[in-house]
């Protein structure tokens, strides 16, 4: 017999799912199917063992989990007059996958524990609209974290893949295996995606105005720079910010459990706007990197004042940035340039970055 997926108790039924008309199955699938359901790459690929090990226990007490809703890529099924459906295709896991990880292990452990589970399967889906709609629906369910939707982003945008492959691919790259495009942070991962993308955005504050911290609005933002300046010279602005990180206060070895400022989100955000604002670390669009920019080092210490200001729950952006300055144009005859950085609303105004 051919490979399929049964599921009982089913029956077709006309939804409107994002808009859209379709025809879907709901039934019942049992724990040997279960196992059968595919994961996609838009799928969180770490997960909270504590909500499993609460989920599991919700089954042992005949709590009746939420329905699992799916995408076959495919039409082809065979059904019976009693309700039962044999499906043909590759059938991918939208919505559940926690539940159906933990239906499969009570049962291997339980085997006589009833671990059958509600299941929705969508029709002739693909990869791309099964990713539209696990994040549409995980914003209602556990939040699915950015750095998730940015991985996925790079899935369908040439310059989100051109930086997830940076900080994955390029061996040479100081933000190589260092960023975090999952849920949960691994071993030696110290930055967040989305922290990375906001990094991006502030340092090229001068050319295009910042807008919102949504994981899509960053996406939209880092095109727009790419756009202006060129895609190299974008992704190159990135690794030399890092490398000036890890010259004046340390990266390359800084784990997360040590608790270092240099890595807090709040410290590399106000360094983007501190840099993105003073000319001296420019050279045209390209961000500096020589000896007169690495002796500054002295003048850019992290003193118990800093400390301070970042400590938890204290918004002191504008604080350091103001402190930075003053102890970079200290005994100087004359300030170190500043270049202006655009709001939104004056990009609106002048109709977009020159």
């Amino acid at each position: 017999m051919r490979q399929h997926v049964l599921v009982t108790n089913a029956a077709l039924d006309e939804a409107v799912i994002d808009g859209e008309k379709r025809i879907i199955l709901r039934g019942v699938i049992g724990p040997v199917d279960l196992r059968k359901l595919l994961i996609g790459p838009y799928q969180k690929k770490t997960h909270s063992n504590t909500k499993i090990r609460r989920l599991c226990q919700g089954v042992l007490n005949g709590d009746r989990l939420p329905d699992i809703e799916c995408g076959m890529r495919g039409e082809s099924f065979e059904s019976t007059p009693d309700g039962k459906f044999l499906l043909y295709n590759p059938i991918y896991v939208i919505d559940g996958l926690q539940r159906k990880m933990a239906l499969t292990a009570t049962n291997g452990r339980y085997p006589e524990v009833l671990c059958t589970v509600g299941i929705v399967i969508n029709f002739g889906t693909t990869e791309a609209w099964e990713r539209a709609r696990f994040e549409k629906l995980a914003t209602d369910r556990t939040a699915v974290a950015p750095a998730v939707i940015l991985r996925n982003a790079a899935k369908d945008n040439k310059i989100a893949k051109a930086i997830y492959d940076m900080t994955t691919d390029d061996k040479d790259c100081i933000l190589y295996n260092r960023i975090t495009w999952d849920q949960h942070e691994m071993a030696g991962e110290v930055v967040r995606a989305n922290v990375l993308y906001q990094v991006i955005s502030l340092l090229h504050a001068w050319r295009i105005a910042p807008a919102s911290t949504k994981p899509h609005s960053l996406v939209m933002t880092v095109n727009e720079i790419a756009d202006s300046i060129g895609d190299g010279v974008m992704l190159g602005n990135a690794r030399k910010f890092f490398e000036l990180v890890d010259h004046f206060w340390g990266f390359r070895q800084t784990q997360r459990r040590d608790g270092m400022i240099q890595i807090r989100p709040a410290f590399l955000y106000v360094m983007a706007e501190l840099m993105a604002t003073m000319t001296i670390f420019w050279d045209g669009s390209s961000l500096n990197d020589n000896p007169k920019v690495r002796r500054l080092k002295p003048k850019l210490g992290i003193t118990p004042k800093l400390k301070d200001w970042l400590a938890p729950n204290r918004d002191a952006r504008a604080l350091i940035l103001s402190y930075y300055k003053r102890e970079l144009n200290k005994g100087r005859t004359a300030p170190l340039d500043e270049q202006p950085i655009k709001s939104k609303r004056e990009e609106q105004q002048t109709g977009g970055a020159a």
